[in-house]
């Protein structure tokens, strides 16, 4: 199974982490993307300022994911669609930022170590998969009016996704990041 396989994965990027050079460009990226130049132009860098602010962006989402619950546990159902479409534009522009600048600048700087390379790429689709299985979640639940009825269903789905929030950032955080 694909979670099991998740820590073989993850566990090199530890070691490929070490060979970072922090770069004082940071910032240069965003700057050529703002800039219309395509991703493969643009210089990509590496900042230790970069993983404290993916950090922060993981609190936020995390503490996002907690407002849904806190209106399921006050019954303020109404609040909880917008409330989801908040978190879901968050959690993506987190891994827009994450896939860009982190995910981005891993592969090019080992684009000539096949096997690293392709422990990159495998975790990249891990990611797309908690992507679009979060998709599925946020888009079922935004459109449906919930209620005493379904309020069931939506919180047994609710915490599935919370723990697979929670494994996703966790290892990331104690995998990939130094």
């Amino acid at each position: 199974s694909s979670s099991t396989m998740l820590p073989q994965i993850i566990k090199p990027f530890k070691s490929m982490i070490q060979f970072f050079q922090p770069d004082s460009s940071m910032g240069s990226e965003l700057n050529d993307h703002q800039n219309n130049n395509t991703p493969a132009q643009a210089p990509i860098a590496f900042s230790a300022q970069l993983i404290s602010s993916l950090q922060a962006e993981h609190r936020q989402v995390v503490e996002l994911y907690r407002k849904v619950g806190m209106h399921v546990q006050r019954s303020e159902f109404q609040k909880i669609p917008q409330q989801l479409g908040h978190l879901k534009r968050e959690f993506h522009r987190h891994l827009m930022h994450e896939d860009l600048l982190f995910y981005g600048y891993i592969e090019r700087k080992f684009a000539d170590q096949l096997e690293q390379l392709n422990r990159i790429q495998s975790y990249r689709k891990q990611i797309s998969s908690v992507s679009n299985r979060f998709n599925k979640f946020t888009d079922k639940w935004q459109n449906q009016l919930l209620n005493a009825q379904n309020i069931q269903q939506f919180q047994t789905e609710y915490n599935a996704m919370g723990d697979l929030l929670t494994q996703h950032l966790n290892h990331e955080e104690q995998q990939l990041y130094p």
